[in-house]
């Protein structure tokens, strides 16, 4: 958001013009349907998609309604609903398209924009609000293959700890370069996500909590 700011200033300021959109696009198969999504997205990581989508209604008042505004059609006639595009998964369920953070080039589990109501709460086919998810990697192989981890475990994707530093490193240059992180940025980045790593890495599977997740 820092970065955004000082590139939205440039902008507005005629300095600088931001660079080729990294919105998902259908184009490029980043955006997609509900369904689709569904299917590409990992199995057995105790994490669910959606089955349902936004479908705004699509309604034909008649001829006049747009230019005159008057409705010859009471009630409107519907037509097919208009259907919501998501963003599609890579084989981690990381989103494909949009602004790919440190967090995502270099992953220590899946990172979703929804999350699911718990079912006590009621509507359980509904997400909550404004909430994401997370679901870290089986920290190795062996805990990977107990659980039917679809996901490379983080042993396998990053051999040490320095092996993991070393590419998170890598990664904050690019965003530095493509205006998505500010140079001032780049340690705290590097830091949150190591300490992230570490919390990971000491945290025993059998205990279900989630609050390892969180920085003390």
């Amino acid at each position: 958001m820092r970065a955004l700011l000082v590139a939205l200033d440039r902008w507005t300021n005629a300095v600088a013009a931001p660079p080729v959109s990294a919105y998902p696009s259908l184009h490029e198969g980043t955006l997609m349907s509900v369904d689709a999504y569904r299917a590409m997205f990992p199995r057995h990581i105790g994490l669910s998609p959606p089955s349902e989508n936004l479908r705004e209604p699509r309604l034909d008042f008649g001829p006049r309604f747009v230019n005159e505004g008057i409705a010859d059609h009471v009630p409107p006639l519907q037509g097919p609903p208009f259907e919501t595009r998501v963003p599609g998964p890579d084989a981690d369920g990381n989103d494909r398209g949009g602004v790919r953070l440190i967090e995502l080039q270099v992953p220590l589990g899946t990172h979703t924009g929804w999350n699911p109501r718990a079912p006590e709460t009621g509507f359980p086919w509904a997400t909550a609000r404004f909430d994401g998810s997370f679901v870290p990697f089986a920290r190795t192989e062996a805990e990977r293959r107990s659980s039917d981890d679809p996901r490379p475990s983080i042993e396998s994707r990053y051999p040490t700890r320095d092996t993991f530093v070393a590419k998170l490193r890598i990664a904050a240059k690019h965003q530095v370069k493509a205006g998505f992180l500010l140079s001032e940025d780049v340690e705290r980045a590097v830091t949150e996500n190591l300490a992230l790593y570490d919390r990971i890495m000491a945290h025993a599977p059998e205990d279900q909590s989630c609050q390892y997740l969180f920085a003390n």
